[in-house]
């Protein structure tokens, strides 16, 4: 989920391309098709969470992952880049 997550970030999980998931994602798309997480574009070659919630949850996962970086993974959505004082 988080492979997705930060792969379908710039277009909010509407449209992540096969191509860019890791090996081990595409190994467990079928599952989260049958569980209705996503759902196939383009005969498969791109993917969309079925929901929002499951976007906003996979990305909040991927944030947690990136720890002190967080920040980088708004930046790789496409949020314009902040300074530290900001967060004060």
């Amino acid at each position: 989920m988080i492979d997705l997550a930060e792969n379908g970030s710039r277009s909010i999980g509407k449209s992540v391309a096969a191509r860019d998931l890791a090996t081990a994602t595409v190994s467990q798309l079928s599952d989260f098709e049958r569980d209705l997480v996503i759902r196939p574009l383009r005969n498969g070659a791109a993917f969309s969470f079925t929901h929002d919630i499951f976007f906003e949850w996979a990305f909040f996962r991927l944030l947690l992952d990136l720890g002190d970086a967080w920040p980088n993974g708004l930046i790789n959505a496409g949020e314009p880049r902040f300074s530290a004082e900001w967060w004060a």
